[in-house]
């Protein structure tokens, strides 16, 4: 499974608003492509639903990556984890997808309703947030502005700049930056890579793992 390198602010401010379960309903993760969000949304996502891992017991990050429910959201398979951007759809009959349209967050809003009373999370992750469509976003506030019950929405995007002003007083930001060489080094020796090897991985990845 993809591994987290860097971030450590981050992680730590996730870490302790799951312990606590005081999770916002959403978040903006924003940064730069290939650092490692999407790895963290995903991550999130299983923390929700590892069959090992209990809210206020241990950490988000501490999921097992191997029961039937981490294996699932890893392969965007879980029906409880929505995962959409332009090669991932929920409904959309488009082939090629330029933006998210609106029909994926009407969706999206049908689903949430047939399950409003089992009382199960539901998280949807939107990569490429900045592509949805206009109509998709004004879609996406009301659900934002009146979350379902037990919902987590995770908005990632490189281009925040796109992004609408009144996305985010709905869901707080994340940032993320590039990671500092030394710890793709790191990674790289540990991954077995000797070291001359391992620093020229890192200095081609320009600071980001992915």
């Amino acid at each position: 499974m993809p591994s987290i390198i860097g971030h450590e602010r981050q992680r730590e401010y996730l870490n302790k608003v799951f312990a606590r379960g005081r999770m916002s309903h959403a978040y903006i993760f924003s940064g730069p492509e290939h650092v490692g969000k999407l790895i963290i949304a995903k991550k999130l996502a299983k923390s929700f639903f590892c069959a090992h891992l209990r809210a206020g017991e241990k950490i988000f990050e501490d999921v097992c990556e191997t029961c039937i429910s981490c294996i699932q959201i890893e392969k965007d398979q879980h029906k409880n984890v929505f995962f959409l951007d332009t090669e991932h759809t929920i409904t959309s009959k488009k082939e090629i997808r330029k933006d998210i349209p609106i029909d994926d967050i009407r969706e999206l809003k049908h689903q949430f309703s047939l399950s409003s009373g089992d009382g199960a999370r539901r998280m949807v992750i939107i990569n490429e947030a900045e592509k949805l469509s206009d109509y998709a976003v004004n879609a996406l506030l009301k659900l934002l502005e009146e979350p379902p019950e037990k919902s987590l929405f995770i908005l990632i995007t490189a281009h925040e700049e796109l992004l609408l002003s009144t996305i985010f007083s709905r869901a707080p930001r994340i940032q993320f930056g590039l990671v500092a060489e030394e710890k793709l080094v790191s990674y790289a020796r540990a991954e077995g890579l000797n070291e001359s090897r391992a620093r020229d991985a890192a200095r081609l990845a320009c600071k980001r793992p992915g």
